[in-house]
């Protein structure tokens, strides 16, 4: 007869963010027109998107919209970005969580009516991630670090070197998400 005995770590208490309160080194950029701008990610395991969030830089301004969609592009949710304050994180919370499913990618991403951004080059070289939720590694399911010039919000699939554009998520295993939401 064979016994094992094992010990488990406990899975990290969300909610949880991909990028959590990592801050970009850059300033502020405008390409001068409307962009829709974002990251593709994965959870390790089920559970709900309850909110959006993106990085404001210092002097952005117009309209932000966060979108929430599946990797062929189908719109899973959209939120906009109100009572903004002047810089930093931005939060906005879904009207309904979404259901996300585990090792199944999806996009964040946030419109700017204004073209304001921030950004970090070669930032998805690596997965990077806080807690079950990664942000994908450029070429783990395409390009990371996604874009698309547009007048209106659209599935952003344009990359250029890796670039993170501190588009996120807040995400609670199911198991948590039943008493949270």
């Amino acid at each position: 007869d064979v016994t094992w005995t094992f010990t488990t770590a406990p899975l990290p208490a969300c909610p949880c963010t991909v990028l959590g309160a990592l801050a970009p080194t850059a300033g502020r950029f405008n390409d001068s027109q409307s962009i829709e701008l974002g990251m593709k990610f994965r959870s390790d395991y089920a559970g709900f998107i309850t909110a959006l969030r993106y990085y404001k830089p210092a002097s952005a301004t117009g309209a932000h919209e966060g979108h929430l969609w599946t990797a062929a592009g189908t719109l899973l949710a959209s939120v906009p970005f109100t009572d903004e304050t002047p810089s930093g994180w931005q939060e906005a919370l879904l009207p309904v969580p979404v259901a996300v499913a585990a090792g199944t990618t999806y996009v964040v991403s946030y419109f700017s009516s204004s073209g304001d951004y921030t950004s970090q080059l070669d930032f998805f070289t690596a997965s990077y991630g806080s807690g079950f939720v990664h942000g994908l590694a450029d070429g783990v399911d395409g390009p990371n670090g996604v874009f698309a010039y547009s007048p209106v919000a659209t599935f952003p699939t344009g990359s250029f070197r890796m670039s993170n554009y501190f588009a996120d998520v807040v995400l609670y295993r199911t198991e948590e998400a039943r008493s949270e939401i």
